[in-house]
């Protein structure tokens, strides 16, 4: 009898540390879910701000150009056009032939400079950079013709003269903008056109009624979305749209990509 009664007294001991056991398991767990629950709370409230932040900025975008600035900018898209389409997109400048800055270059001082027969590197650099953002260079070398037979500009001491022996090979193509839609956020504006390109040849042109929108689909004359222009206002929503970012500084649009649809 002496030895259970023992026993009971030693069961009756343990009971308060089991005791124990559980409250300190039950704060555990509790101290998990409330800590789990606070991090949710405090994840969910980031995600609502961020999300709001997202809503507000994506207001600011939506911020309508003046119309002047529109047709600034749709000015300097028709340069892009005309020399560089066939490099579409452009999201690098290190990745764009050097040959094709050197040519814009030229093209922008003829155009604007009526600059023909020569044409010097500090002026071809200045204009550039009236493009580009500060990341753009471009490396001074003669230009070869498009038929790589030999130099169209021939570099000599800073100045380009033509050598008129290369002029053929010329590729030519007509291309219209159509304005799509337009934002801006602070000092960095987008504007989305649609391209189209039409009439590809080289030195002599016919006429051609055929619409692309990609300049490498008009120089192969496949896959066409217009065969008239008048076809554009029911079918403009189907063809490939093209996005240009700029960046504003001292009142002028530097380009800092070029995005088309895929």
């Amino acid at each position: 009898m002496e030895e259970e009664k023992i026993k009971v007294i030693y069961k009756e001991k343990k009971q308060p540390g089991k005791t124990f056991a559980i409250v300190v398991l039950i704060i555990v767990v509790l101290i998990i879910v409330v800590l789990g629950l606070m991090s949710y709370i405090g994840y969910t409230k980031y995600d609502e701000i961020m999300k709001n932040k997202d809503k507000n900025e994506t207001k600011e975008e939506r911020e309508e150009l003046y119309y002047s600035e529109v047709n600034d900018l749709l000015e300097k898209i028709d340069d892009y056009n005309e020399v560089l389409s066939m490099n579409y997109p452009i999201t690098d400048y290190k990745k764009l032939d050097n040959q094709q800055k050197l040519k814009f270059g030229i093209y922008l001082l003829t155009k604007y400079e009526n600059t023909k027969n020569y044409y010097k590197t500090q002026d071809i650099d200045e204009i550039l950079h009236n493009y580009f953002t500060k990341d753009f260079n471009v490396i001074y070398e003669s230009i070869t013709c498009n038929l790589k037979d030999g130099d169209l500009y021939v570099l000599n001491n800073g100045t380009y003269t033509i050598d008129t022996n290369h002029e053929h090979g010329q590729e030519k193509m007509n291309i219209k903008t159509f304005y799509v839609d337009s934002n801006k956020l602070d000092n960095v504006y987008k504007i989305t056109v649609n391209i189209l390109y039409n009439n590809y040849c080289v030195d002599t042109c016919a006429k051609e009624d055929k619409y692309y929108d990609s300049w490498n689909d008009a120089k192969e004359r496949s896959n066409e979305v217009l065969t008239s222009l008048n076809e554009y206002e029911d079918n403009k929503d189907d063809i490939k749209k093209t996005t240009f970012t700029f960046e504003k500084e001292n009142d002028n649009y530097l380009l800092k990509n070029i995005k088309v649809e895929s």
